[in-house]
């Protein structure tokens, strides 16, 4: 009686789980259901998982395109169409109609010179070689190494569109905040004693031990001269300062986007092989 009953209970254990159409378990067996209910479940959290990483990524990318739809006005006329075409043969000396990565970089370059005659400073900082090179990899599709005419003027219409944001960050900061911080520089300078210290040595040590030679070169300079020199001198380092800083801000926006977007396709695809 013992032998047919384990007999029976292990004839139980090992009966596999049925399911009906909608994967639903059959067995009433309380440790059976709940394995297939853990199972499941992982699979549904894991898949759930995936599907907000898929979401996320797809989001990024439409970030990104959404910022390459909206170049500026002056990338659509036909002159910029005309300076990248000229540049693109400037750099295939082969006239092979494709061009490499070095050949990229010289025509942005070509492109970015001929602009500052126009745009002024505000072309005078062109993308990084980094830059440049990521978004040759991302045009390059085919990985053949080398892009066409249509593929450079594309490039050009990205990099080139932020030249716009450049000047009016330039303006607003010429027109808007230079003058405000300038006066602001130079209350912080008088409030230090910075004044005051520069006037005992113009009395007290310039007049006793400057040669007599300099002291006459210096009295030709005006007076106007004179008390328009400091906000010249704290003009001219906040240029060097902060307009570089705002121009580096802009630029740095598009490049962030390309890198999240990497990053995330790249976390992806480590998942999905690990998996």
């Amino acid at each position: 009686a013992e032998d047919s009953r384990s007999s029976l209970c292990t004839s139980v254990e090992e009966e596999p789980v049925e399911y009906d159409d909608v994967r639903r378990p059959r067995t009433t067996r309380t440790d059976e259901v709940a394995e297939f209910a853990g199972r499941e479940s992982e699979k549904t959290m894991e898949e759930r998982r995936m599907s907000r990483r898929i979401k996320d990524i797809r989001h990024n990318f439409e970030e990104m395109a959404d910022y390459v739809k909206k170049p500026s006005l002056w990338t659509k006329t036909r002159a910029f169409k005309r300076l990248t075409r000229w540049a693109f043969k400037v750099c295939d000396q082969n006239g092979s109609g494709h061009i490499n990565k070095t050949e990229l970089y010289a025509g942005m370059l070509l492109v970015h010179l001929n602009l500052a005659k126009y745009a002024g400073p505000a072309a005078c900082y062109p993308p990084t070689r980094e830059v440049v090179n990521r978004l040759f990899d991302a045009t390059d599709d085919d990985k053949s190494g080398g892009i066409d005419e249509v593929e450079f003027e594309q490039i050009m219409i990205i990099m080139c569109s932020q030249i716009t944001s450049r000047i009016a960050v330039y303006y607003a900061i010429l027109i808007l905040l230079v003058p405000y911080l300038i006066v602001w520089s130079l209350g912080l300078m008088d409030l230090i004693g910075v004044d005051y210290t520069l006037s005992v040595l113009d009395h007290k040590v310039w007049d006793r031990y400057a040669p007599s030679f300099l002291r006459w070169l210096v009295g030709l300079i005006p007076d106007s001269a004179w008390e328009s020199l400091p906000e010249s001198l704290v003009g001219v380092a906040l240029f060097y300062l902060v307009i570089p800083f705002c121009w580096d801000r802009v630029d740095s926006l598009a490049q962030g986007m390309g890198e999240k977007v990497d990053t995330s396709a790249e976390s992806l695809t480590k998942e999905g092989k690990e998996e």
